[in-house]
């Protein structure tokens, strides 16, 4: 599953950066928002991983609070080695009106989501039937498929 398709708007405004040349090795420090996901075992770790959010530092942003929890905008400031100053923001994260998922991002975003409740087989069977829900006669395969622990 390619999950770099459901990432917050803190990590697209980090591709963003990254994007315009930004090499992480010339990153001193950042401020950037994370997700439940980098902190497993394994994320923690990846030596690169490891060193780059000990240049990690979380801030308040006052445009950001200003239009939260109607939208979930994320700033990424970084100071590289050399002094030099950049930023990205990006107002509207993936999966708003705004900023919108292709199919193909929904479907990752529903497997790695529900993946977290539910058995794998379970996730795939609910994927498909809540893709035909409009034929449907009721709800309860839906239900039966969502039912955590059953």
């Amino acid at each position: 599953m390619h999950v770099d398709a459901v990432e917050s708007a803190g990590i697209d405004a980090a591709i963003r950066l990254r994007d315009e040349g930004l090499d992480p090795n010339d990153v001193q420090e950042l401020e950037l928002g994370v997700s439940l996901d980098d902190f497993t075992d394994e994320a923690v770790q990846d030596p690169r991983k490891f060193d780059l959010a000990s240049r990690v530092r979380c801030v308040a942003d006052e445009e950001r609070d200003r239009i939260f929890p109607n939208q979930f905008p994320a700033v990424l400031r970084t100071r590289l080695k050399g002094g030099e100053l950049r930023e990205a923001r990006v107002s509207h994260s993936r999966g708003g009106p705004e900023n919108s998922l292709s199919d193909g991002q929904l479907e990752t975003k529903f497997h790695v989501n529900a993946g977290r409740v539910l058995a794998e087989e379970r996730v795939g069977g609910l994927w498909e039937t809540l893709g035909s829900l409009g034929e449907a006669e009721s709800v309860g395969e839906v239900a039966r498929l969502a039912r955590i622990g059953g």
